[in-house]
């Protein structure tokens, strides 16, 4: 991965690249700069590289496993007296992918049924997540993405 290579000079008043074709309004930048943006661009692009859809749906049922199993190990804890899994935890495992895991954990172990802000939080990330795959599916059928 390389930096634009029209990329001369950056702008002092908006941060913009300045490109080969324009004037410059400012001293070059330092090569830290050039090299930092360069990494920069390299993760973006690795990232969007890494965006297929086979590689969503594993990360996806990657989460919904974990939040499951998470949800098994916190009520094993609980019944047990020992250290416990956050609700944090818990709800971060859901947010970032495996709200069907979280609810088939919670119905299967019977774990944080009658804690209501809890259960609250859970059903205001899946509203969430329900949303934003609805919007997803909209972009995409009417091709409003570009």
């Amino acid at each position: 991965c390389l930096a634009d290579p029209r990329i001369k000079f950056r702008n002092a008043s908006c941060g913009r690249p300045v490109t080969s074709t324009e004037a410059p309004l400012t001293t070059p930048p330092k090569a830290t700069e050039l090299q930092h943006l360069a990494r920069y661009r390299c993760a973006m692009d690795a990232l969007i590289t890494l965006a297929t859809p086979a590689n969503i749906a594993t990360a996806i049922i990657a989460m919904n496993f974990a939040a499951f199993a998470a949800f098994g190990i916190d009520k094993a804890r609980a019944e047990r007296g020992a250290w416990r899994i956050s609700e944090r935890t818990l709800l971060h495992l859901a947010l970032f992918g495996g709200t069907i895991g979280a609810y088939a954990g919670r119905a299967l172990f019977r774990h944080k049924t009658r804690k209501q802000p809890f259960g609250n939080d859970l059903r205001l990330i899946a509203v969430l997540q329900l949303g934003a795959a609805a919007v997803g599916v909209y972009f995409l059928a009417t091709g409003a993405l570009g």
